[in-house]
């Protein structure tokens, strides 16, 4: 058991004692004031409404409907593909997959065939999918709340990215063998708490306003909080608190290192200037997430983070962290192959990171 909690919360020991390391050399800070807990207030509000989406059935409602559309093989996987791309727009990359990739080895477990390439598509998709919108990604909510990006100014600067990505990812599904398939007709999840999810989507519009600017992040977390519980008080263990105290650590690691001259002249040299580079980089190994909050916290060149960020997505399995979850849920399935899915998706993401790369230094030029 214990093993397990450590395993689920290794990002959060690491940061949480890179903090305390940071505190230790640099005491005395206002640590508090480096938490934007704005920020945090907005995460927490998507998570909860978007939690109680998932309680709903809409999601898996939605993946049932699409898996009867297709005929063979090569819609299928083009099916899936496609729906993991455009939902994780709206409701993070890591809530399309945990909706949709259970659904892919179900799916592929009647029809006798390996679900490795789909999955690793599919995983694909979500990571860049969800890098069109601010609120794809926390990577993205902490950039757009910080830069003074217009929402427009934000589509502009990673239409090309998705785009392009869009296109490369419908040319991998069409190399799919297009094979007959009959599936068992499955049965069709019902929506429940139809009322909730209407209250629900309005929390979502009011989350989505927050970021834009519109609305004060106060008032959203407050909304938030008072509609879940009274109508669903136990979507509160849902949260992914892991991650918003992950955030914290972070701001209070980079609030310190900052007030040491010698690291933040020495970090500020190496990244300003390389701001892409540094991004993708550093993405590959501590994962795109807590690598945006510290290469911002040295340079201002947020087109460049941002960017940075979600094709630092692509190439090791930590590079997103969203990357895992399709991992963990493919080897806990029947028949897994786990190295050769790592093998492949390595392959695939790093073919699309060849390609973006180059495309993301002409776009922020």
């Amino acid at each position: 058991m214990i093993k397990d909690i450590l395993k689920k919360n290794v990002m959060v020991l690491v940061f949480g004692a890179a903090a305390l390391v940071s505190i230790i050399i640099a005491p005395g800070g206002d640590y508090i004031s480096y938490i934007d807990s704005e920020l945090l207030a907005v995460m927490f509000g998507f998570m909860a409404v978007i939690a109680g989406f998932s309680e709903s059935g809409v999601f898996k409602r939605l993946t049932a409907m699409l898996i009867h559309l297709s005929g063979n093989t090569r819609r299928l996987t083009l099916i899936l593909v496609l729906a993991v791309f455009f939902l994780s727009m709206l409701v993070t990359n890591d809530v399309a997959l945990l909706t949709f990739v259970p659904f892919t080895i179900a799916v592929y477990a009647q029809t006798k065939k390996s679900p490795i390439l789909v999955i690793a598509l599919e995983t694909i998709a979500a990571n860049i999918g969800s890098a069109f919108t601010p609120f794809g990604n926390p990577n993205n909510l902490y950039v757009f709340t910080h830069s003074g990006m217009s929402i427009l100014d934000f589509f502009a600067l990673m239409f090309p990215i998705v785009g392009v990505s869009l296109v490369i990812l419908v040319i991998m599904c069409m190399t799919v063998k297009p094979e007959e398939i009959q599936l068992a007709s499955a049965e069709k999840p019902e929506i429940s708490n139809v009322p909730y999810l209407m209250l629900y989507a309005v929390l979502f519009v009011i989350c989505v306003l927050s970021v834009m600017g519109l609305c004060s992040p106060i008032t959203a977390f407050a909304s938030v909080i008072a509609v879940v519980a009274i109508c669903e008080p136990h979507l509160f263990g849902h949260i992914d608190y892991g991650l918003l105290l992950t955030f914290a650590f972070i701001f209070v690691f980079i609030g310190n290192i900052k007030n040491i001259p010698q690291i933040a002249d020495m970090l500020s040299t190496a990244i300003q200037g390389h701001e892409l580079a540094a991004t993708v980089i550093l993405s590959q190994f501590i994962s795109n997430m807590p690598t945006t909050i510290m290469v911002s916290g040295f340079s201002d060149r947020y087109d460049a983070i941002v960017i940075g960020a979600n094709i630092g997505s692509l190439g090791t399995l930590v590079s997103s962290l969203a990357s895992l979850i399709s991992l963990k849920l493919y080897s806990a399935s029947e028949g897994s192959s786990t190295g050769k899915y790592i093998l492949v998706f390595t392959v695939l993401d790093l073919i699309l990171l060849a390609v973006l790369y180059p495309l993301s230094a002409f776009v922020i030029l």
